[in-house]
């Protein structure tokens, strides 16, 4: 199909977490892309059940199921690819007939690709053949790991992640009404467990906190919950669930300290000056199966691997304006230190100059 389907000069096709959102850095990139460039086609691969209401306003834009086979006709028919994870699904493609702008979705702590070790091998193998025209990081620290993570892409530029340019407009009067503004907003977001699996193959969400935990909580805190976008939701009275919350550094503009484990949304924090406690019951575990590029009791955040006595620390914590300072310290050497507005233009400069 690579072969056969001729290109198409000023298409551009966008997807992101293989469809499930739209959002991250191909959403931020069409932001921008598209205030620039009013003649460009743009196409948005989504899932059949995404909420694409936003993108029906928007100028140029088609729709197109990334779950049908005819995702493949688009994908090869555009002249440019924005994405976070892989468009071409894992297949072998002509990586010269296209530009494919590669923003992976978060700075890797867990290890990815072949350093993976429970990696399936045609998802092991695309890792090895991708090929990217630009490779975005935000650091040397991920850099030198996707150096080695996808050792075809030669052009892995220090450029910062566009998903940070994005800006933090949306309000969520609903969520601002769920929130007591008397009480600082605590926010849980663990990553998931590929050994967590249930009988039907899904991955589910381990309820790392228990029951009194999360009561006891509430009673000080507002207490949102955000599940990555590979887990089933949960359910719980005491919890704000945000999970489907699509843009991020919104929603984190209503956070005052984040929990977290392995997942590379203490990032995220870090950029918004949000401090980052680490909640890591399975660290001995997860180390062993999934592995990490750096183990997170070495990062020097207050980390804890007993629900209990994380929930003392939270009820007995009240400097904040502290913890900031100590995440701040943390994070510094992973984040891009240079303008964000650039990141943006350097991208758009590659898809419109080649």
């Amino acid at each position: 199909m690579d072969s056969i389907v001729p290109k198409k000069n000023r298409t551009v096709l966008f997807l992101s977490y293989e469809g499930k959102k739209i959002s991250d850095s191909p959403r931020v990139v069409f932001d921008y892309l598209q205030a620039k460039q009013e003649h460009y086609e743009y196409i948005w691969a989504v899932n059949p059940d995404v909420d694409t209401s936003d993108l029906v306003a928007q100028k140029n834009v088609k729709i197109v199921n990334a779950k049908s086979p005819i995702y493949f006709w688009y994908l090869f028919r555009a002249r440019a690819w924005v994405t976070n994870c892989s468009a071409e699904r894992l297949f072998p493609v002509n990586y010269d007939k296209h530009i494919y702008v590669q923003s992976w979705h978060g700075i890797p702590l867990k290890k990815l690709g072949e350093d993976e070790p429970h990696l399936n091998f045609l998802t092991k193998s695309w890792y090895k053949r991708a090929k990217f025209d630009l490779l975005t990081a935000e650091s040397e620290y991920d850099k030198q790991a996707f150096l080695k993570i996808f050792p075809a892409t030669t052009n892995t530029e220090v450029i910062g992640l566009p998903r940070y340019a994005q800006k933090h407009s949306e309000t969520f009067e609903e969520l601002k009404c769920s929130l007591n503004s008397e009480k600082k907003t605590i926010m849980f977001a663990p990553t998931f467990r590929e050994y967590n699996v249930s009988s039907q193959g899904e991955v589910v969400e381990t309820q790392l906190l228990t029951k009194n935990n999360v009561e006891a909580l509430s009673a000080q805190y507002n207490v949102l919950y955000r599940g990555h976008y590979f887990t089933s939701k949960i359910h719980s009275s005491s919890l704000i669930d945000v999970s489907s919350v699509e843009n991020l550094p919104s929603l984190l503009n209503n956070v005052d300290l984040l929990i977290s484990d392995y997942s590379s949304i203490v990032f995220d924090a870090a950029v918004q000056n949000i401090p980052v406690v680490l909640y890591t019951p399975d660290r001995a575990q997860y180390l062993k199966y999934r592995g990490m590029y750096v183990d997170p009791k070495d990062l020097g955040l207050p980390i804890f691997e007993n629900s209990d006595e994380l929930q003392e620390y939270l009820l007995s914590f009240d400097d904040f304006e502290e913890l900031k300072k100590v995440s701040a310290s943390v994070f510094q050497h992973f984040l891009y230190q240079g303008s964000r507005e650039e990141t943006l233009h350097k991208i758009v400069n590659l898809i419109g100059g080649r």
